[in-house]
């Protein structure tokens, strides 16, 4: 996979705003600090992060899900059935955020108001369809939706 500019850039940032979320939460004072912290100017911020916290909070879930696709990778999901294979797919995703709990939980509560309910459907949304993906679903109808809503509705 390649690396964009702002994906390196969002990154950096990320790597120093996550201690940050923990007291602070994911605040646009804190991600100023953050990003005053990793040395990026207005541009680089823009570039990474053209929403601010919002994308943040995408690229931190990104990150987590590139993680528990490695992890999948890793695994023999051939001689699992389909509900070992989403199951494994759920401990990938949870076991790629175990290490950044209360950014998660931080993430979770923003994502409740309604004003960023849509970005947060959104990113579970895909999480969703990375792990039934993984775990080999091809359906193209209805139980595509309906597979993935039931999922997304558990997910943090």
């Amino acid at each position: 996979m390649t690396v964009t500019p702002s994906q390196k850039l969002r990154r950096r940032w990320l790597d120093a705003l996550l201690p940050e979320v923990a007291f602070d939460g994911w605040t646009e004072a804190a991600a100023a600090r953050a990003a005053k912290q990793a040395g990026l100017g207005d541009g680089e911020q823009a570039l990474a992060a053209p929403r601010g916290v919002i994308d943040l909070i995408d690229g931190f879930f990104e990150d987590a899900g590139e993680a528990a696709k490695a992890d999948l990778a890793l695994q023999d999901l051939s001689a699992m059935r389909i509900p070992d294979k989403v199951k494994a797919g759920v401990l990938a995703w949870l076991n790629a955020l175990e290490p950044n709990r209360e950014a998660v939980r931080r993430a979770v509560s923003r994502g409740m108001v309604p004003w960023n309910a849509g970005p947060a459907l959104q990113r579970g949304w895909a999480v969703a369809d990375f792990i039934w993906e993984a775990a080999g679903d091809t359906a193209e109808d209805y139980n595509r939706y309906s597979k993935r809503g039931l999922l997304t509705a558990i997910l943090p």
